[in-house]
């Protein structure tokens, strides 16, 4: 079995207020396509190695099959509405089915979230980490996990220590889950993005954050298809859908 993984960290920032009107602006502010490809290419095709740095990766990881989230001990109660609502986003950008489940469901969770206490922390990442040699992840807040078979995504995890603000948990849930789908790369090329550690700790993907996502999920790129390739596909895809959005607004 191929396996691939990921360990992102989120670091100190700003929390973004929806009063903000700068930040608010700039959530609903479509980027020039050539900025968009850039940061997709930063995002999808890169894995983070330090504070805002990637190295690139070579193949293109994603999901292709539905995605079951389980969420264990408290925050199955505090968490589960918020996770759902990151779930039915997902289900709309990527086109996968991606439900939120119990831990016990007879179709058994492929993708687990964690909120934990610090000394629990590199436990719970480690668990679902595809390695048998533990990793550190002593300078981490929050983490996301996943397994790959041919660069498909077929695993994964979310885990946040629990001590954060109410408001770093908030982000860090929608950081982690929506970066376990194949979107590793943390670049301040686009400031107002879930994917970039200098902005604003935002609770909702941005407009651009939303073209991303849906670039990867484009059904011509598939697990496993080399970079120059999904680079190609991608120079396709993004006027498309900036063109559409600022038509039709978001759909």
């Amino acid at each position: 079995m191929a396996a691939a993984t990921l360990a992102a960290a989120v670091w100190g920032g700003l929390l973004i207020s929806h009063s903000d009107g700068f930040h608010a602006a700039a959530m609903n502010t479509v980027a020039p396509d050539d900025v968009l490809i850039t940061k997709f290419v930063q995002t999808a095709l890169a894995y983070d190695t330090g504070f805002n740095e990637v190295s690139p990766l070579y193949r293109v990881h994603k999901w292709s099959r539905p995605v079951r989230i389980a969420l264990h001990d408290d925050a199955s109660v505090r968490w589960r509405a918020e996770v759902t609502e990151i779930a039915h986003m997902l289900t709309r950008l990527t086109g996968l089915t991606v439900t939120v489940v119990d831990a016990g469901a007879k179709l058994s969770p492929n993708f687990h979230v964690h909120i934990v206490p610090s000394d629990e922390f590199a436990g719970h990442a480690n668990a679902h980490y595809p390695s048998e040699e533990d990793q550190d992840f002593s300078n981490s807040r929050c983490a996301a996990v996943f397994d790959s078979v041919l660069e498909e995504i077929v695993r994964a995890a979310a885990v946040i220590r629990a001590e954060h603000p109410q408001t770093l948990i908030h982000h860090c849930l929608w950081e982690e889950i929506v970066q376990a789908f194949g979107l590793f790369g943390d670049t301040n090329h686009i400031h107002v993005s879930v994917f970039n550690e200098t902005g604003p700790r935002l609770t909702r993907l941005s407009v651009n954050d939303m073209i991303i996502v849906r670039t990867l999920y484009d059904s011509a790129i598939r697990p496993g298809m080399p970079r120059d390739d999904v680079i190609t596909f991608a120079h396709q895809i993004i006027p498309h859908l900036t063109e559409r959005v600022r038509a039709e607004g978001v759909q």
